[in-house]
């Protein structure tokens, strides 16, 4: 893994972990979702992982392997993974991807770090 990559996997890694716990009834817990990140080109994604989404391992504490993202900027096509055909939402993402496509797209408080 490239130099930046790793350092953008981990910055997603550091994002992700940052979401406050709610405890629900019998003791499980949930994640808020953290913010978006939106890249330099004006693509937004919404990067989340948990117990109760789309990513593995899924638990609230990561590191994550995969993640669930959903595009939320109009007329964005992730070009480093498949999106569903054109769905919004994608599961089990590679984290390594998501971090290929914001190094493409551009992101300075990620890719600076």
């Amino acid at each position: 893994m490239s130099d930046t990559l790793t350092i953008v996997v981990a910055a997603l890694q550091q994002h992700l972990n940052s979401a406050e716990l709610i405890t629900l009834s019998e003791g499980r817990q949930f994640r808020l979702p953290v913010d978006h990140i939106v890249c330099d080109d004006g693509a937004v994604f919404s990067i989340q992982a948990g117990e109760m989404l789309y990513c593995s391992p899924r638990e609230n504490r990561g590191p994550w392997s995969s993640v669930e993202v959903m595009t939320v900027s109009k007329n964005t096509v992730p070009t480093h993974w498949d999106n569903c055909a054109g769905e919004e939402l994608a599961g089990y993402v590679p984290i390594e991807a998501v971090a290929k496509e914001i190094i493409a797209r551009g992101h300075k408080q990620l890719t600076a770090l």
